[in-house]
């Protein structure tokens, strides 16, 4: 049996947050949820996901600046990030900030889980 790769959701809506970790989860991924920068941090170190998906407005942070603080450690710098936002021209200041992809709200299920199959792919 092959090894279920984690992914952390760092999403302040819990609606979302927990939609999205029902899905990855029925795809075969072990989700699992953060909703502010602290928490995702503290989930990073602990838990060591294979991929973020980062959402671009949190309660008191910006992704884009969690994605970069992310790229600026080490242990985290080779860590997938894929940023999602309702504002679909937020694309480029998230690949600007480090994001491995970008997906604008609302994103059809099939796209992101290509989107995460790509980058996992490339990772192993």
């Amino acid at each position: 049996m092959k090894e279920q790769k984690k992914i952390l959701i760092v999403d302040d809506n819990d609606d979302i947050s927990e939609a999205l970790r029902i899905l990855l989860s029925r795809s075969g991924y072990h989700a699992d949820r953060a909703y502010n920068e602290e928490e995702c941090m503290y989930k990073i170190e602990e838990d060591k996901p294979d991929l973020v998906l980062l959402d671009i407005f949190l309660s008191g942070s910006d992704g884009r600046e969690v994605c970069r603080r992310l790229r600026e450690q080490s242990s985290t710098r080779e860590l997938p990030i894929i940023i999602i936002s309702a504002h679909p021209n937020m694309h480029e200041p998230a690949l600007a900030a480090g994001a491995n992809d970008f997906i604008s709200k609302p994103f059809s299920v099939d796209d992101l889980l290509k989107k995460i199959e790509t980058i996992l792919a490339v990772e192993k």
